[in-house]
């Protein structure tokens, strides 16, 4: 479910959250304390209680946004901003009050390292949760989700703020349907690796989708390209675990190229069995008629835009 930014936060049924390192945008500062005054009950400061590893030097903010306050001016200058592109903004939906979330907020920005180090986890980014989401378990992604009734990322970051649409990435799962319990976010060794290489995966994607795009006769969506890559990435880790990173990468980028299911292909389980993973997918794609055969018969266009499953039957 998408929506537009306005009807969020006119919904009068939940109060609506959003976290922001004003720092980060120039002027955002002395923009914040000219409208700080007009709103003490609407702020809260997110301290770094925990003694968390790679957290911001100045506090994040946490504001309640309500039709046609001062947070609301904030937040449309922050979605204004020049910088935003890069950054956006994930909006929380809760009926619990301010200073409850808060505390929920506190622990969420925490994670363990595999190696136990207890790490700065900035949920208030986009890009930073949906990957992580895409690498998460349902338990651990219920006991993140429980204290919010709905959470929203931009569906596009970069378009205009009175026209983008935000959609709804958190579980229909009631919160009372969860155990309580300490809220802990260990990082499988799956979710390091997406985390750790965020920026270069999105690196990557771009030039996928640009090398993809030249065997599609329609729009490819950039952004289903991205979680199936990345999601790609750990389905070639199941598949084939003594392959190298590198070859993992290689191995989700050609489902793109010669089919979203080539690897069933009975002449590529042939040399996969006899070669190691990046000189299967090269000898297989060098022979032209085995790739003709493999988009042809061994690709899924459904898969392309997240209506089927990842790993196909």
């Amino acid at each position: 479910m998408s929506l537009p930014i306005f009807d969020i936060v006119r919904n009068e049924t939940v109060n609506v959250y959003v976290i922001i390192d004003i720092s980060r945008l120039e002027g955002g500062t002395a923009y914040w304390k000219a409208l700080c005054r007009q709103c003490q009950d609407e702020w809260r400061l997110l301290h770094n209680h925990y003694g968390v590893q790679c957290y911001p030097v100045t506090e994040l903010l946490l504001l309640s946004i309500k039709e046609g306050s001062a947070t609301e001016s904030l937040l449309l200058w922050l979605l204004s901003h020049r910088h935003y592109p890069n950054t956006g903004v994930v909006l929380l939906t809760a009926t619990a009050e301010i200073d409850d979330i808060q505390q929920v907020c506190l622990p969420r920005y925490t994670c363990v390292y595999p190696d136990g180090r207890h790490v700065f986890f900035p949920f208030h980014e986009p890009a930073l949760l949906k990957n992580w989401l895409t690498t998460t378990d349902v338990s651990m992604r219920q006991q993140f989700e429980s204290p919010f009734e709905e959470i929203y990322i931009p569906e596009i970051v970069g378009t205009c703020y009175s026209s983008s649409q935000f959609e709804c990435v958190s579980t229909s799962v009631s919160p009372r349907n969860i155990p309580s319990q300490v809220y802990e976010n260990r990082l499988s060794a799956d979710a390091y690796r997406v985390l750790t290489n965020q920026a270069r995966y999105q690196h990557l994607t771009k030039a996928l989708f640009v090398r993809a795009s030249e065997y599609y006769p329609f729009l490819l969506d950039i952004t289903w390209l991205e979680q199936r890559f990345i999601s790609g990435i750990l389905l070639a880790s199941e598949l084939y675990p003594t392959a190298s990173e590198d070859e993992w990468e290689s191995w989700s980028a050609h489902r793109w190229i010669i089919g979203s299911d080539y690897y069933r292909h009975p002449q590529f389980i042939k040399l996969v069995s006899h070669y190691s993973l990046s000189m299967a997918i090269k000898k297989f794609k060098m022979d032209v008629a085995l790739v003709s055969d493999s988009r042809a018969n061994f690709h899924r266009r459904e898969w392309m835009f997240g209506l089927a499953d990842d790993k196909g039957a």
